[in-house]
């Protein structure tokens, strides 16, 4: 291991208590002081470095400023997962960003005809109560609430709704 230093000298060693695997115990092994003083304050960068560097997405661009978008991006997702750690949250990063990532998807209105089978809608997205609109569907579809078919759809959770089944829809 190389350690460069400014603030510490390597003369002065301590001594601290490791594993052994040769041993199956505990032994003690000299340490220099910068790795002592390292250990003793690593924290903020370090561990935003850590939690950025578990799941950091990897894109290609010709554009020399995308990755410092994407790096401040990732810096503003983890900062807000440990926020929602230090609350009580119970989200580990991962889930952490899957949520975020449906809840934007579920926010905007899809301008296209999606393939395959359409995601349930979130429950916060269901039930806030706000542009929940019905319109008529060019399809025949399934209700959601009651099984029969239908020709009216919720313009926000794109599902097909009958006009009497809308409001256990969206409180339920």
């Amino acid at each position: 291991m190389t350690v460069a230093t400014n603030y510490d000298s390597v003369d002065t060693v301590g001594k601290v208590k490791r594993w052994s695997v040769a041993n199956k115990a505990a032994v003690e092994v000299p340490q220099p002081t910068v790795v002592n003083n390292y250990n003793c304050h690593m924290g903020g960068v370090d561990m935003v470095d850590s939690f950025i560097a578990s799941y950091r997405p990897t894109f290609r661009s010709k554009k020399w400023w995308w990755p410092l978008f994407l790096n401040g991006l990732n810096m503003l997702v983890v900062a807000a997962w440990k926020l929602h750690v230090e609350v009580g949250g119970k989200f580990d990063q991962l889930a952490f960003r899957h949520y975020i990532v449906r809840s934007l998807i579920h926010s905007v209105n899809p301008s296209g005809v999606q393939a395959g089978p359409r995601p349930r809608p979130l429950d916060e997205v269901r039930k806030d109560g706000l542009h929940h609109h019905l319109s008529s569907n060019d399809k025949q579809a399934r209700c959601r609430v009651c099984m029969k078919n239908c020709r009216m759809k919720c313009t926000k959770c794109d599902v097909p709704l009958h006009i009497h089944c809308e409001l256990d829809y969206h409180t339920q």
